[in-house]
């Protein structure tokens, strides 16, 4: 008699504890079931995005000497936080459905990040990319993050008669990441391109001209500033220009955005030098 009362007690309690289980379980899934939950599945590319041809570094095998499985991804929630567990590296991203609650996500996804850490190089490129998306109950939504260039790039030419006319010129670019009383200087001589780092939104970049004839004299002249955002090219070339009539020399600027405007010339009279 004894040992069935144990035995009763024993299912008792096993049954109470099984019971509390079951509410905890049941309290949870409470809470969560008014947001419900969907599935999302990732995908990532990567494109170039400057047309020209005229490269710091070899654009094109960019894309697969730094392979995609290398790309950070990481999934924010609509405070800009990471969301837990979903932060990797491409190749370890999950290749089946990621469970997310219902609501409003970011997926991004970036590559090189030592080449945004200055305000100009030529040893690389910053890739981003983002995409928001929104998860909903027993929906499964593809999202593709299409990474480009998160920079901009300068491309300056001077004409080959510029030694003639000048011991010295250059251009000075100065913008945010450069800082107030700092500039991104393009030498005589330098002919690789420079991407240089940018504000997401775009920010105006201005061009300084400076130069230095062969008597000495020098001029700085502030001829350009534009707005500039990421994956845009600035081409500008640069030489002298000598007046038939007085012999004064002058220059020529010639400022071309790779978008459908036409180049903008500017001549700088020869009276400012």
């Amino acid at each position: 008699m004894r040992k069935l009362r144990t035995l009763l007690v024993k299912m008792a309690c096993a049954l109470a504890g099984g019971l509390m289980l079951s509410a905890c379980s049941s309290e949870e899934e409470g809470t969560l079931a008014p947001e419900g939950k969907g599935s999302v599945q990732l995908s990532l590319a990567a494109e170039m995005g400057f047309e020209t041809k005229t490269k710091a570094v070899d654009e094109g095998a960019y894309l697969t000497t730094r392979p995609l499985d290398d790309y950070k991804v990481k999934i924010l929630n609509n405070e800009g936080q990471v969301v837990s567990g979903c932060e990797w590296t491409y190749s370890n991203v999950p290749k089946d459905l990621i469970e997310l609650s219902n609501g409003s996500y970011k997926v991004v996804a970036y590559d090189g990040e030592e080449f945004n850490s200055s305000a100009s190089t030529r040893a690389g490129i910053y890739m981003y990319g983002s995409t928001a998306f929104d998860v909903n109950s027993d929906q499964v939504t593809g999202t593709k993050v299409s990474c480009k260039p998160a920079c901009g790039k300068l491309v300056v030419k001077f004409g080959d008669t510029m030694a003639t006319y000048f011991s010295d010129y250059a251009v000075h670019f100065a913008t945010q990441a450069a800082g107030e009383n700092a500039s991104i200087i393009w030498p005589k001589g330098d002919t690789d391109p420079l991407y240089v780092k940018l504000a997401e939104a775009g920010e105006n970049v201005k061009a300084t001209f400076v130069f230095t004839k062969k008597d000495g004299t020098k001029a700085n002249v502030d001829a350009l500033t534009r707005a500039m955002k990421w994956g845009s090219m600035w081409t500008i070339t640069v030489n002298p220009k000598v007046e038939d009539t007085t012999g004064k020399l002058g220059i020529t600027i010639t400022f071309d955005d790779s978008t459908n405007d036409k180049p903008i010339d500017i001549e700088i009279p020869s009276n400012w030098l």
